[in-house]
Protein backbone atom coordinates (compact mmCIF):
# COMPACT_ATOMS: atom_id res chain seq x y z
CA UNK A 1 0.00 0.00 0.00
CA UNK A 2 1.60 3.00 -0.73
CA UNK A 3 0.34 6.14 1.18
CA UNK A 4 -1.28 4.20 3.65
CA UNK A 5 0.01 2.97 6.67
CA UNK A 6 -0.49 -1.02 7.14
CA UNK A 7 -1.35 -0.52 10.47
CA UNK A 8 -2.90 2.25 10.55
CA UNK A 9 -6.69 1.57 9.30
CA UNK A 10 -8.05 4.01 6.28
CA UNK A 11 -11.72 5.23 7.16
CA UNK A 12 -13.88 4.18 3.85
CA UNK A 13 -17.35 6.18 2.99
CA UNK A 14 -19.24 4.72 0.16
CA UNK A 15 -23.03 4.75 -0.10
CA UNK A 16 -25.35 3.29 -2.78
CA UNK A 17 -23.91 0.66 -5.52
CA UNK A 18 -20.41 1.46 -4.60
CA UNK A 19 -20.95 0.14 -1.12
CA UNK A 20 -20.78 -3.08 -3.05
CA UNK A 21 -17.33 -2.90 -3.46
CA UNK A 22 -17.11 -3.45 0.29
CA UNK A 23 -19.48 -6.21 0.47
CA UNK A 24 -17.41 -8.62 -2.29
CA UNK A 25 -14.26 -7.42 -1.15
CA UNK A 26 -14.89 -8.88 1.92
CA UNK A 27 -16.49 -11.81 0.79
CA UNK A 28 -13.64 -12.71 -1.30
CA UNK A 29 -11.17 -11.90 1.81
CA UNK A 30 -13.10 -14.13 3.82
CA UNK A 31 -12.88 -16.86 1.81
CA UNK A 32 -9.25 -16.57 1.27
CA UNK A 33 -8.36 -16.72 5.01
CA UNK A 34 -10.45 -19.62 4.82
CA UNK A 35 -8.37 -23.55 5.35
CA UNK A 36 -9.66 -24.43 1.73
CA UNK A 37 -9.64 -21.75 -0.09
CA UNK A 38 -11.25 -21.55 -3.53
CA UNK A 39 -9.61 -18.65 -4.01
CA UNK A 40 -6.29 -17.06 -3.48
CA UNK A 41 -6.76 -13.39 -2.22
CA UNK A 42 -3.69 -11.74 0.09
CA UNK A 43 -4.17 -8.47 -1.53
CA UNK A 44 -8.18 -8.56 -0.39
CA UNK A 45 -7.25 -9.79 3.09
CA UNK A 46 -4.83 -6.71 3.52
CA UNK A 47 -7.29 -4.37 1.87
CA UNK A 48 -10.09 -5.45 4.07
CA UNK A 49 -7.51 -5.23 7.25
CA UNK A 50 -6.88 -2.02 6.14
CA UNK A 51 -10.01 -0.70 5.84
CA UNK A 52 -11.71 1.13 8.85
CA UNK A 53 -15.71 -0.33 8.31
CA UNK A 54 -18.20 -2.16 10.21
CA UNK A 55 -18.22 -5.48 8.22
CA UNK A 56 -20.25 -7.32 9.49
CA UNK A 57 -23.58 -4.99 8.99
CA UNK A 58 -23.07 -7.07 5.98
CA UNK A 59 -24.44 -9.97 7.52
CA UNK A 60 -22.51 -13.80 6.80
CA UNK A 61 -20.34 -13.68 4.04
CA UNK A 62 -21.30 -15.47 0.45
CA UNK A 63 -18.88 -17.48 -1.08
CA UNK A 64 -20.59 -17.06 -4.66
CA UNK A 65 -18.95 -13.61 -4.62
CA UNK A 66 -15.64 -15.69 -4.52
CA UNK A 67 -16.54 -17.99 -7.26
CA UNK A 68 -17.51 -15.27 -9.34
CA UNK A 69 -14.09 -13.76 -8.67
CA UNK A 70 -12.53 -17.34 -9.60
CA UNK A 71 -14.22 -17.46 -12.58
CA UNK A 72 -13.70 -14.32 -14.35
CA UNK A 73 -9.96 -15.07 -13.40
CA UNK A 74 -10.09 -18.40 -15.44
CA UNK A 75 -11.45 -16.52 -18.54
CA UNK A 76 -8.79 -13.79 -17.66
CA UNK A 77 -5.71 -16.58 -17.46
CA UNK A 78 -7.34 -18.19 -20.55
CA UNK A 79 -6.63 -15.12 -22.54
CA UNK A 80 -3.45 -13.88 -21.58
CA UNK A 81 -2.18 -16.97 -22.01
CA UNK A 82 -2.88 -16.46 -25.38
CA UNK A 83 -2.57 -12.59 -25.75
CA UNK A 84 0.80 -12.26 -23.08
CA UNK A 85 0.54 -8.47 -23.31
CA UNK A 86 -2.93 -7.95 -23.41
CA UNK A 87 -4.94 -4.83 -22.13
CA UNK A 88 -7.39 -5.60 -19.33
CA UNK A 89 -10.28 -3.47 -18.83
CA UNK A 90 -11.86 -3.53 -15.56
CA UNK A 91 -14.92 -1.52 -16.05
CA UNK A 92 -16.52 -0.99 -12.93
CA UNK A 93 -13.92 -2.57 -11.06
CA UNK A 94 -14.99 -1.33 -6.94
CA UNK A 95 -12.16 -3.13 -5.00
CA UNK A 96 -11.25 -6.37 -7.24
CA UNK A 97 -8.53 -7.37 -6.87
CA UNK A 98 -7.86 -9.10 -9.98
CA UNK A 99 -4.63 -7.54 -11.43
CA UNK A 100 -2.47 -9.15 -8.19
CA UNK A 101 -3.92 -12.66 -8.43
CA UNK A 102 -3.45 -12.52 -12.17
CA UNK A 103 -0.14 -11.14 -11.84
CA UNK A 104 0.75 -13.87 -9.52
CA UNK A 105 -0.62 -16.28 -11.80
CA UNK A 106 1.15 -15.54 -15.00
CA UNK A 107 5.18 -15.47 -15.44
CA UNK A 108 6.00 -12.92 -18.26
CA UNK A 109 3.93 -10.44 -16.24
CA UNK A 110 3.41 -8.16 -19.48
CA UNK A 111 -0.19 -7.49 -19.94
CA UNK A 112 -1.70 -4.13 -18.72
CA UNK A 113 -4.57 -3.22 -16.81
CA UNK A 114 -7.27 0.11 -17.14
CA UNK A 115 -9.77 0.23 -14.09
CA UNK A 116 -12.94 2.59 -15.28
CA UNK A 117 -15.13 3.24 -12.13
CA UNK A 118 -16.34 5.99 -10.34
CA UNK A 119 -14.12 8.73 -8.44
CA UNK A 120 -15.02 7.60 -5.09
CA UNK A 121 -13.88 4.44 -5.78
CA UNK A 122 -10.45 5.40 -7.84
CA UNK A 123 -9.42 7.38 -4.87
CA UNK A 124 -10.03 4.55 -2.19
CA UNK A 125 -7.94 2.49 -4.86
CA UNK A 126 -5.36 4.95 -5.01
CA UNK A 127 -4.95 4.99 -1.38
CA UNK A 128 -4.74 1.61 -0.34
CA UNK A 129 -3.81 -0.36 -3.15
CA UNK A 130 -0.11 -0.75 -4.26
CA UNK A 131 1.21 1.16 -7.43
CA UNK A 132 1.94 -0.34 -10.39
CA UNK A 133 3.43 1.16 -13.79
CA UNK A 134 1.02 -1.37 -15.83
CA UNK A 135 -1.95 -0.38 -13.92
CA UNK A 136 -4.07 3.21 -15.20
CA UNK A 137 -7.75 4.53 -13.99
CA UNK A 138 -9.90 6.11 -15.33
CA UNK A 139 -11.97 7.94 -13.05
CA UNK A 140 -15.26 7.92 -14.76
CA UNK A 141 -18.48 6.20 -15.33
CA UNK A 142 -17.83 2.89 -18.01
CA UNK A 143 -20.95 4.66 -19.44
CA UNK A 144 -19.24 7.81 -20.55
CA UNK A 145 -17.29 6.00 -23.48
CA UNK A 146 -14.05 8.58 -23.45
CA UNK A 147 -12.13 5.66 -21.56
CA UNK A 148 -12.09 3.52 -24.63
CA UNK A 149 -9.86 5.84 -26.29
CA UNK A 150 -7.51 5.17 -23.21
CA UNK A 151 -7.37 1.19 -24.57
CA UNK A 152 -3.96 -0.11 -25.80
CA UNK A 153 -5.06 -2.23 -28.55
CA UNK A 154 -1.94 -3.46 -30.12
CA UNK A 155 -2.11 -7.04 -27.84
CA UNK A 156 -5.42 -7.51 -28.05
CA UNK A 157 -8.28 -6.26 -25.18
CA UNK A 158 -10.07 -8.29 -22.70
CA UNK A 159 -12.57 -6.68 -20.95
CA UNK A 160 -14.94 -7.42 -17.76
CA UNK A 161 -18.09 -6.22 -16.06
CA UNK A 162 -17.76 -8.06 -13.27
CA UNK A 163 -20.68 -6.86 -11.33
CA UNK A 164 -21.91 -3.84 -13.10
CA UNK A 165 -24.12 -4.83 -15.65
CA UNK A 166 -27.12 -6.05 -13.04
CA UNK A 167 -27.12 -2.32 -12.07
CA UNK A 168 -27.72 -0.85 -15.42
CA UNK A 169 -30.66 -0.96 -17.54
CA UNK A 170 -31.58 -3.08 -20.36
CA UNK A 171 -30.82 -0.71 -22.76
CA UNK A 172 -27.69 0.69 -20.83
CA UNK A 173 -26.06 -2.69 -21.02
CA UNK A 174 -26.54 -3.15 -24.43
CA UNK A 175 -25.68 -0.06 -25.53
CA UNK A 176 -22.12 -0.85 -23.56
CA UNK A 177 -21.71 -3.68 -25.00
CA UNK A 178 -22.57 -2.61 -28.34
CA UNK A 179 -19.99 0.34 -28.12
CA UNK A 180 -16.86 -2.02 -27.20
CA UNK A 181 -17.60 -4.51 -30.05
CA UNK A 182 -17.71 -0.87 -32.19
CA UNK A 183 -15.00 0.91 -30.50
CA UNK A 184 -12.16 -1.98 -29.77
CA UNK A 185 -10.70 -4.32 -32.36
CA UNK A 186 -9.23 -7.71 -31.19
CA UNK A 187 -10.83 -8.11 -28.07
CA UNK A 188 -12.98 -10.86 -25.82
CA UNK A 189 -15.50 -9.26 -23.11
CA UNK A 190 -16.80 -11.21 -19.94
CA UNK A 191 -19.31 -10.10 -18.30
Amino acid sequence: MTPADEFAQQKVALTGVSETALLTLNARAAEARRRDPIIEDPMAVRLVDSIDFDFAKFGPTRQDIALRALAFDTRALAYLNKHPSATVVALAEGLQTSFWRLDSALPGKKFRWLTVDLPPIIDIRKRLLPNSPRVSVCAQSALDYGWMDSVDTSGGVFITAEGLLMYLEPDQALDLIAQCAKQISRHSVAL
